[in-house]
């Protein structure tokens, strides 16, 4: 609904017409009236209408002096005059003042006054539609020169804009971009641990994030001329730093370490958000430039061990305790035995030894990043193996090799992909755990477990199960009594306990045939073990089961 203000110096033709039309019907809203252009100006700075109905000739401030100072203060405003005469002066200041429309007063009829405010309603509409056009071509201009700025960019940092310093300055100037050339430094800043916000954030947040960043350091280097910060993909940012008169190394090393200083604790109180840095030596010229960005590309490998917030500049000497990187690493068989070993047993805590100690490992062999990230993904590999051979059933895609690399491929520090395995196999175990899935003894006492079960009811002996199991009879009397707590003999006399009970509660058999079924030679002796065991006969059992309505 369009919002109209009333200006006339006579109360009767103000409300005459208020009355004359019915405005909300129409889509119009009267918010305000006024005797005079003055008392009008005062009004519309508390509240701006859309159009005005304005009397020319009033007291204090006329009409067309009111339509002039309305279209310079308030251009969006549509003014229609009102005139009682058929003045071609009064026509003509109101026109060049800004009005769409002039009015006599004494042939205004409803039809006339819809007709001038449905034509200044058209022109509101086709200059907010033009508006909204010109807005969204600027974006479009402002999105394209972006993708232009990063090609640019990146083509000068990679060496492959063949071009020569006058001409790069020619295209940075149509780019709209002002970067140090002649000489100066680079510094790689990364947003750490990237992948958690991303976890945590739809695209608005993250842009909004992103956006944010860009404008905390752009106002940080404002302070130098010729400085510049620019994205190069969604956690990485490169900030150009001009030597400003520095001559010397270590007075352009002092600005970089303050450029870092400034930024990263800015984006840490204003963002909550960590950062890290990789700052190249002092370059000149365009040559020195592309050495320069050469350098802190190779000082990423470095922070992929350094961790959150590690701040590298290049010719930093590495620890002498590391040794050189291995590109050749593959998965250690033993480690591999463990883990499978843990994961069948369900045991996170040996589970979680076995790769803390093995990460560390990998550590102090200073395994390059695309090496710890292929053992990673031979982690999870085996992760996803142990499971079919457990013949457990998951719809867990980060088991796929495929789909872990790409997962993989995110994180940036080591700490932050070891954090991230042992939770797969922490989530793993918990699984196994709470669907019982997992296998509570080694494979000799599983095999013996299973010998007992199927051959309960023959006359068996630690002997027998020793021989189906493959070990020696001292050595599986050892391991079961170790992992079942219970003796050989003694675990064969209580499952056959228990499948009478089950034998005696289903009915239709006499006790004695269910002691047999069970194994027991001597009915004796059954009675006697029966009652040891649930401290009831087996006959005082049944009529239990029977008073019980069992």
């Amino acid at each position: 609904m369009l919002k109209i203000m009333l200006i006339d110096d006579e109360a009767p033709f103000r409300t005459g017409l208020k009355d004359l039309i019915n405005w909300r019907h129409h889509g119009y809203e009267i918010i305000g009236e006024a005797a005079n252009g003055k008392a009008a100006l005062n009004k519309m700075a508390e509240k701006v209408p859309d159009i005005l109905l304005v009397d020319m000739n009033m007291p204090v401030m006329n009409g067309a002096d009111l339509i002039e100072q309305v279209s310079m203060k308030y251009p969006r405003v549509k003014s229609i005059g009102l005139s009682g005469y058929d003045d071609y002066d009064y026509l003509r200041k109101s026109m060049r003042g800004g009005a769409v429309d002039y009015l006599l007063k004494h042939n205004l009829t409803a039809e006339t006054l819809l007709a001038a405010l449905e034509a200044a309603a058209a022109t509101i509409v086709r200059e907010e539609k033009a508006e909204a056009i010109n807005a969204k071509l600027e974006d479009q201009i402002e999105e394209h020169l972006d993708v232009l700025r990063h090609r640019f960019i990146s083509e000068l940092l990679e060496g492959i804009l063949e071009t020569d310093e006058q001409s790069a300055r020619v295209q940075m100037e149509s780019l709209e971009l002002d970067l140090p050339l002649s000489g100066g430094s680079i510094i790689l800043m990364l947003i750490d641990q990237f992948w958690r916000i991303k976890q945590s954030s739809d695209e608005k947040k993250l842009n909004t994030i992103v956006a944010s960043v860009l404008s905390i350091s752009s106002e940080i280097l404002k302070e130098y001329s010729s400085s510049a910060v620019q994205k190069l993909d969604e956690r990485t940012f490169i900030i150009f730093v001009p030597a400003g008169g520095q001559r010397s190394i270590m007075s352009q090393i002092d600005r970089q370490k303050a450029v870092i200083s400034r930024i990263g604790m800015s984006i840490q109180r204003y963002l909550n958000l960590s950062t890290s840095f990789c700052a190249g030596k002092p370059y000149i010229g365009l040559e020195g430039l592309v050495q320069s960005y050469q350098q802190v590309r190779s000082l990423m490998d470095e922070h992929f061990y350094d961790g959150s917030g590690s701040i590298r500049y290049a010719g930093q000497k590495d620890n002498s305790s590391w040794q050189e990187q291995h590109e050749s690493i593959s998965l250690d068989i033993e480690v591999e035995k463990q883990l499978t070993s843990s994961i069948q047993m369900a045991d996170a805590i040996a589970a979680e030894a076995a790769l803390t100690h093995y990460f560390m490992k990998l550590y102090e062999q200073r395994a390059s990043n695309k090496s710890f990230k292929i053992i990673c993904i031979e982690l999870i590999h085996l992760l996803g193996r142990c499971l079919r051979e457990m013949n457990v059933i998951t719809e867990n895609s980060s088991y796929d090799p495929l789909d872990a690399y790409d997962r993989i491929n995110r994180f940036d520090t080591v700490d932050d992909l070891k954090d991230w395995i042992i939770e797969k196999y922490k989530e793993t175990v918990i699984f196994l755990r709470l669907h019982g899935l997992h296998e509570r003894y080694t494979p000799v006492v599983s095999k013996a477990l299973q010998f007992i079960h199927s051959s309960y009811q023959d006359q068996i002996s630690l002997g027998d199960a020793a021989e189906f199991a493959g070990v020696s009879n001292s050595y599986l009397s050892r391991s079961f009594k170790d992992e079942t707590g219970k003796g050989f003999s003694e675990y064969v006399t209580a499952y056959r306990i228990e499948n009478a009970c089950k034998m005696i509660k289903s009915g239709g058999r006499r006790i004695k045939d269910i002691a047999s079924a069970c194994g027991f030679q001597n009915y004796t002796y059954f009675f006697k073990v029966f009652k040891q065991t649930t401290g009831l006969t087996p006959n005082e059992y049944e009529a239990e089961l029977k008073k019980s309505g069992i």
